[in-house]
Order: C-alpha cells, then sequence, then structure tokens
C-alpha cells in the first residue's frame, strides 16, 4: 500500500523548496487531463453535500492542493483566504491573481512557506482531489493538513477505487484499465492503487484513537462515500449501469464507486 521513492530506483526524488527534478515534472505532467468540467461538476455537488452534513456551510480559509484546471475554492462560501497548490506552473498562473498561489510537488508535504503563514489550526477545509495516488509518499502531506486544520476542519480527498464496478468489468472484458497496470504504476502516473480493502486503512492509521495511544490529534470521525464520475458516457454505455447507480455508489463505494470520495473531521484526544 505505502510507496516510498526508494521502492522506484531512479525514480527518487532530491526535492528542493520551489523546484522539482525534471522527470518528475515530466511524470505528472498532464495530471489533471482526466478531469473534465462536467466531472468536476459532479464531484461538487457531492462534496456540497458533505460540507452540509458536517456544518461547514461557508468557510473563511480553505486550501486546495493539487486544484487544477477546475479548482473547488470557487464553491466555498464566505471564503476569504483561498490557498491554491498544483504541480503545474500553467495550472498555478490561471489563479495566481484570485488566490494564494503556491507551485510546489506536495511529495514533500506542504510548502514550507505555506506552513509559516498559516501556522498550526488555522483552516477551516483541506481539498486534496485525485492526488494522493500520484504520490510516492502521502503521509507527509496528510500530516501537514492535520497539522494546519482546525479542530472540526475536515480534510476532503479522492481517489479513483480499482476494484469498483465498472472498472472491473472493463478489466473482464477489454482487459485494460484507465488506471495503469498493478505491474507498471507509471503507465498512467499511479503510484498507489486504491479498493475496498485498504481504504479504510489508509484512513484509520490518522485516527485520533489510534490502538497504541500515541495519536493525540488526527481524524475524530472518517465519512466514506463513494461517486461515478472518472467514465466517460461511452464507456457507461457499453458496461452499463445498475439501477439507482448513484445510490449504490454512495452507500457502497467499494463495489459501485469509480471513486473513492472521504471527509475525515479533525479532532483532538
Amino acid at each position: 500500500m505505502r510507496a516510498t521513492p526508494e521502492s522506484f530506483g531512479h525514480f527518487s526524488a532530491v526535492h528542493n523548496e520551489g523546484g522539482m527534478n525534471d522527470y518528475l515534472q515530466d511524470f505528472y505532467s498532464n495530471a489533471g487531463h482526466h478531469m473534465s468540467e462536467r466531472r468536476m461538476s459532479i464531484r461538487s455537488a457531492h462534496v456540497r453535500r458533505m460540507l452540509s452534513g458536517s456544518g461547514l456551510c461557508s468557510a473563511e480559509r480553505c486550501i486546495d492542493i493539487g486544484g487544477g484546471l477546475y479548482s473547488s475554492l470557487g464553491a466555498v462560501e464566505g471564503l476569504r483566504d483561498g490557498i491554491y497548490i498544483d504541480i503545474s506552473k500553467e495550472f498555478c498562473e490561471k489563479y495566481e491573481s484570485v488566490y494564494d498561489t503556491y507551485h510546489a510537488d506536495v511529495n514533500v508535504g506542504l510548502p514550507p512557506k505555506l506552513l509559516d503563514r498559516v501556522g498550526e489550526k488555522s483552516v477551516d477545509i483541506v481539498f486534496c482531489f485525485e492526488v494522493l495516488e500520484h504520490l510516492f509518499t502521502a503521509d507527509r502531506l496528510v500530516e501537514d493538513c492535520i497539522a494546519v486544520l482546525k479542530d472540526g476542519g475536515v480534510f476532503i480527498f479522492s481517489v479513483p477505487n480499482d476494484m469498483g464496478f465498472y472498472l472491473r468489468r472493463l478489466d473482464a472484458f477489454l482487459k485494460a484499465s484507465p488506471y495503469g497496470h498493478h505491474g507498471n504504476p507509471f503507465s498512467e502516473q499511479h503510484i498507489r492503487f486504491f479498493n475496498s480493502r485498504n481504504i479504510m486503512n489508509f484512513c484509520s492509521q490518522y485516527l485520533v484513537s489510534a490502538a497504541d495511544g500515541s495519536r493525540q490529534r488526527g481524524f475524530a470521525s472518517i465519512n466514506l462515500s463513494g461517486i461515478n464520475m472518472n467514465l466517460s458516457s461511452g464507456i457507461r454505455e457499453r458496461l452499463g449501469r445498475p439501477p439507482f447507480a448513484d445510490f449504490l455508489a454512495a452507500r457502497f463505494p467499494q463495489w459501485f464507486a469509480t471513486n473513492f470520495l472521504c471527509c475525515c473531521m479533525v479532532g483532538t484526544r
């Protein structure tokens, strides 16, 4: 489940503030190609419902990690301090006149300049959509997000479900996957693969009530749902849609969702 730069030989990264290795830049160069405006709107509707259920109908300070072409910050009501992070310099230039923008590789966590500016327990919401599956080391980023979030703040992320209904049928009938083959995860730029067996394990390691009692601050609650967003209508028609597809994706994400959607509330023991 966990991946480290050392696990991938010459892909091991040498990080520095304000820059990244050329091969990493090339590796992530088309990270936003699959996130169309239509798919973004599907996800945004689900996120708004999640925020409403968490009592966060508005927020003053919000971070969007890997915001891509269609940042989620514009959907947040009452936003005074919007912070946009992306590995694409082009995307950052698009939003630099609107938000506090950081061109950064989040394999090393949140940018140090951002951490110095916001400090601890000062952020209401952190969005991290379709990012974690691309990271060599996700732990540092999640720990940084927990540190900057207020008690009662939320970390909302989405990742592809590698074992969902559509992808299993696609693999069975076409022997193909839009997310790359597990034997060669770099083929579609995914470092880690989330499925019904490990998504909750990933989230649970950050729970405040850790089994060994060592974690004093972390996720106080985890709300796992699912959405169908990363398949084109053509593929949907070929694979077929089960009755009540959206209901099934939300209630049984491990089987019927193309993407997991998680809302984790931060708290202190």
